[in-house]
């Protein structure tokens, strides 16, 4: 199965972008509040819903102003849990994830800006080479932080599931994986590192209910 490796850029997104991480002020995406501080989530992929082949992510019910968007709160990276995203007319909500009552953990207003993401479409056969996965892994094919749309799954997760939880579903695809930044890429505004925290150096992988549309996320070991 094809997949695509999205690559962090220095240039700043603009509404013409297919593939962005951050906000752009432009356009209205609605946003997700954090169920444990109450904070913006923050929009790490923003991905125009068809510009690439997402099976159940392409279509409109999960999409808004023409976008998929994929969320983590920068302000809880230790108190991540799996949580699940659903989409209502001209809201998201989040279900699990942060409720571990201890609130902020450091206070961001975004870990940057907004960044244009390179596409970087990567064939089926690859996913299985050992080769191509330690250096992807290793973080050995491109310069810092790396995002993943489709192809194969190669982390697991830390609380698996097996069925969607919004819905319980059981039909569930593989769409993404939110990578940890180490502020090893230019994400700096007004002069100050910025970085978006998953976990101990984690990342997540992001599941898509075939029944009800919702995305879950899932922190990977």
């Amino acid at each position: 199965m094809d997949g695509y490796i999205l690559e962090i850029t220095e240039e700043k997104a603009s509404v013409k972008e297919d593939f962005f991480s951050g906000v752009v002020d432009e356009l209205s995406l609605p946003a997700c509040i954090c169920p444990n501080c109450q904070s913006l989530m923050f929009p790490v992929i923003n991905v125009r819903y068809d510009s690439v082949s997402m099976g159940s992510l392409v279509d409109k019910k999960v999409s808004h102003g023409n976008y998929i968007t994929f969320d983590v709160c920068p302000c809880c990276p230790h108190s991540l849990r799996n949580y699940c995203v659903t989409f209502d007319a001209d809201k998201k909500n989040v279900i699990g994830g942060y409720m571990d009552h201890r609130g902020i953990a450091s206070k961001m207003d975004t870990p940057y800006e907004s960044r244009v993401l390179k596409i970087n479409k990567i064939s089926g056969a690859l996913w299985n080479d050992d080769a191509f996965v330690d250096k992807y892994q290793r973080r050995n094919l491109f310069d810092g932080v790396c995002h993943q749309l489709g192809g194969v799954k190669l982390k697991s997760e830390r609380y698996p599931i097996d069925s969607c939880m919004c819905c319980g579903n059981d039909n569930l695809s593989f769409v993404a994986m939110i990578d940890n930044d180490d502020l090893n890429v230019p994400l700096y505004e007004s002069g100050e590192p910025r970085a978006l925290t998953i976990g101990d150096q984690s990342s997540l992988n992001v599941f898509a209910c075939n029944k009800c549309y919702a995305l879950n996320y899932c922190i990977t070991e």
